[in-house]
């Protein structure tokens, strides 16, 4: 959520919505610039997310963009996305991933607090380049990892889904 938080602090005349809240019925905005920000679950998409872009009213006049926030790998969750926006006749315009401190605790172990520090610093700065993007509505390539990591990775979604 801080991501989210900062980058509509940068972009300045922007209003948040809960995923949540919205996902009672099709979701219609006038907005002509749309953003999902959302972390990445089991390197993948997290289902309510998934949800949401089905309830998105098509619209290829607008700009989406997506931003996943990961704490070692998005994986495939931003191609993902991308194949979500087309099933539905629409573009994801721009895909970022920002990497954070890793929050599957049980899993891997907590990161010391400099090494948090600097993913937090790292990310203001991202999001700064990412506003900047945004404004301008420039078309900006889907963010991925390297072709070896992305086939360790889904093989690893396939174990753990």
């Amino acid at each position: 959520m801080q991501v989210a938080r900062d980058l509509a602090a940068e972009l300045g005349e922007t209003e948040l919505v809960s995923i949540p809240k919205v996902m009672s019925s099709k979701i219609d905005t006038e907005s002509e610039c749309i953003g999902i920000v959302f972390p990445v679950y089991c390197f993948s998409m997290p289902r309510m997310v998934t949800r949401f872009v089905d309830r998105l009213k098509s619209d290829k006049s607008k700009y989406f963009f997506a931003i996943c926030t990961h704490g070692g790998t998005p994986g495939r969750t931003l191609q993902q996305t991308a194949k979500q926006f087309k099933v539905k006749d629409m573009k994801l315009s721009a895909g970022f991933a920002i990497q954070m401190p890793a929050s599957a605790i049980i899993t891997f172990e907590v990161e010391p607090e400099d090494k948090q520090q600097m993913y937090f610093s790292n990310a203001k700065q991202n999001i700064k380049r990412i506003a900047t993007i945004i404004k301008e509505r420039k078309e900006h390539k889907i963010e991925k990892v390297l072709f070896l990591k992305n086939w360790m990775f889904r093989i690893v979604r396939v174990l753990f889904s």
